[in-house]
């Protein structure tokens, strides 16, 4: 199995570039695209999740969605298909805490629980100017001000930015301004994925 984390900020392309890399590998490789079970209140019921729904600010709250969410990946992985792209992986998790100031003892909780987890064989960082992905999250219909404003998401950025540039993981870093761009990218990581099943 290839396990392909994509990471970024909200409205940097993630799902987009997700679907573009399925569509092109699909039907020839089996691919399984695993999507983050607390985007939103219609995958925490569909998960059986609704309990997280309610003060998620609270600590056991916390924890308990890292727990939840090493619970997924292990049914995940346990299905075993040729490619798991995951829209998000932990990762993407404990950088958020650090931005939002959970306290360390949590922190240190959660990352053990996050940690548990395998390393995908590669990372997809797509990185975008914050300004323009809020202009993207604001076209949607759950969009939040208090929570997917420029500042936040440069931030949140800016987080990533070191974290790719100092750890030494398999890692592509892409900056796509077009959806033509975006289209290229993904086929030149779609054929060495096929080179490497085949």
């Amino acid at each position: 199995m290839i396990h392909i984390a994509f990471c970024g900020i909200d409205g940097a392309g993630k799902t987009t570039s997700i679907n573009i890399l399925k569509n092109i590998l699909l039907p020839e490789i089996e691919v399984k695209v695993a999507k983050c079970p607390f985007s939103s209140k219609k995958t925490l019921k569909n998960s059986g999740w609704e309990y997280l729904e309610k003060d998620k600010t609270t600590e056991i709250k916390r924890i308990a969605m890292a727990f939840e969410f090493a619970k997924y990946y292990q049914r995940i992985f346990s299905y075993h298909p040729q490619v798991l792209l995951s829209d998000r992986y932990s990762i993407c998790y404990q950088i958020l805490n650090e931005i939002d100031n959970v306290p360390f003892q949590t922190r240190k909780i959660m990352d053990s629980i996050y940690n548990s987890l395998p390393e995908p064989n590669l990372y997809i960082f797509c990185d975008v100017d914050p300004v323009i992905a809020v202009e993207r999250i604001k076209k949607r219909k759950n969009y939040i001000e208090d929570e997917e404003n420029a500042q936040i998401l440069t931030a949140i950025s800016q987080r990533y930015q070191e974290y790719f540039s100092t750890v030494k993981i398999p890692k592509i870093v892409i900056e796509p301004k077009t959806i033509e761009e975006l289209q290229f990218e993904m086929g030149i990581l779609a054929n060495h994925i096929k080179n490497e099943l085949n």
